[in-house]
């Protein structure tokens, strides 16, 4: 029988009882009426931890124009990301990777956790002009709205659940095309969490 390393037993401590590699203690938290393990999602922690940030624009688009935000990373940080349209025209969401683009109207990341002083690596823009979209990675139809009570439609990630994980230095285009037969306001929203490299 082959005994286990130091290395390993402390592995085997921290998955059975909680904590690191390294035999610190994590703190475990039980629901105080059922004895479940209480637990939150990675973007919940994110947020505690200064690291979660969300942005977007709000477009007034003619039929058939594109409502576009550049959103390019640093180089020192990963990044999870989901984008949602919404629009009370019929239209189209995209999103790109790689586009060559130039000019474009500052964005500011706002960060959820509104006690951190962190700022967000990535840089964004919105309405730039674009020469080429890059790579296409997920396209989507957003269905519009019409009639008295219509709530208009939405897509993207948010709405299907969809994250990317993003490349270090790179461009991504997000893109909304108005489809509609008239000039509409479109929403653009964009979260991001931030993990060391």
């Amino acid at each position: 029988m082959a005994l286990l390393s130091w290395s390993r037993i402390r592995t085997v401590h921290a998955l059975l009882f909680g904590g690191n590699t390294e035999g610190e203690a994590l703190r475990l938290f039980a629901d105080n009426h059922g004895g479940g393990l209480r637990v939150i999602d990675q973007a919940h922690v994110k947020t505690h931890e200064g690291e979660m940030y969300v942005t977007g624009n709000i477009f007034s688009l003619a039929s058939g124009a594109n409502g576009d935000i550049i959103f390019t990373t640093g180089a020192t940080k990963f990044i999870h990301i989901a984008a949602k349209f919404s629009s009370n025209a019929q239209g189209r969401f995209f999103m790109y990777e790689g586009p060559t683009f130039s000019g474009g109207t500052a964005i500011v990341p706002i960060n959820t956790n509104r006690i951190s002083t962190n700022t967000a690596q990535p840089t964004l823009v919105h309405t730039p002009t674009v020469t080429a979209v890059g790579t296409l990675l997920h396209d989507d139809v957003v269905p519009g709205g019409s009639g008295g009570n219509a709530q208009g439609g939405s897509g993207g990630g948010y709405a299907r659940g969809i994250e990317f994980n993003l490349k270090a230095s790179t461009s991504y285009l997000f893109r909304f095309t108005n489809d509609g037969n008239g000039t509409e306001n479109t929403s653009t929203s964009i979260g991001f969490y931030e993990d060391d490299t």
